[in-house]
């Protein structure tokens, strides 16, 4: 069986598909230093040597020739005025209270979708964060709107309901209250057992 060795030389040969030859041939190893000092790009010395690109970057690896000023400087970018340059910790100090002190609105985040959101369960929540109620800035938008129904707050255990179960339809005529979680869920279960009865009449009349 032919052992098959990763990152190693491309072959077309239909015989040996899969097959993969690694070991490197003095010819091939001078051959990559000319086109590495004619500053030739990876993709034309994949091109001349029919090896792949973790085989000739390895290969550049351990000639040492990778960490070279001034090699391949249409890939790694030497006209960058900052290429081998790095902030002081002075500036990266300066640089990130600005940006603090930018953010601290946060309509100016580049995330900023307008102070609305959905949330993992599909409830749509909205930036309030003076709301009495508000978890990290937010309210539910339906918890909104029912008070803007009833000209309050809703107190304690109150719980806001869907009528059509749409969780993202707000709308004040699709929302109704009930007193605490319990008659909430007493209701959800009267609708599942409505439904399953008129699923059984169905199937009777059909």
């Amino acid at each position: 069986m032919n052992k098959v060795i990763l990152m190693g030389r491309l072959t077309k040969d239909p015989d040996k598909r899969g097959v993969i030859q690694n070991k490197w041939t003095k010819e091939e190893s001078r051959l990559l230093v000319k086109l590495f000092k004619e500053n030739k790009t990876k993709q034309e010395m994949i091109l001349v040597l029919n090896r792949s690109y973790c085989s000739i970057a390895n290969k550049l690896r351990r000639l040492g020739l990778v960490h070279e000023i001034g090699t391949n400087q249409r890939e790694f970018g030497k006209t960058n005025p900052m290429l081998e340059r790095y902030h002081s910790a002075k500036t990266k100090n300066i640089i990130s209270q600005k940006a603090k002190e930018r953010l601290k609105d946060k309509t100016n985040h580049p995330s900023w979708n307008g102070g609305r959101r959905i949330n993992h369960n599909g409830y749509i929540s909205i930036r309030m964060p003076d709301h009495p109620k508000a978890v990290n800035g937010y309210i539910f938008e339906h918890v909104w709107v029912m008070e803007n129904v009833l000209g309050r707050y809703l107190e304690d255990g109150e719980c806001v309901h869907h009528i059509n179960f749409i969780k993202t339809d707000n709308g004040a005529e699709n929302l109704m209250l009930f007193k605490n979680n319990s008659d909430h869920q007493k209701y959800h279960a009267y609708m599942r057992r409505k439904e399953v009865f008129q699923d059984e009449q169905n199937c009777f009349v059909g």
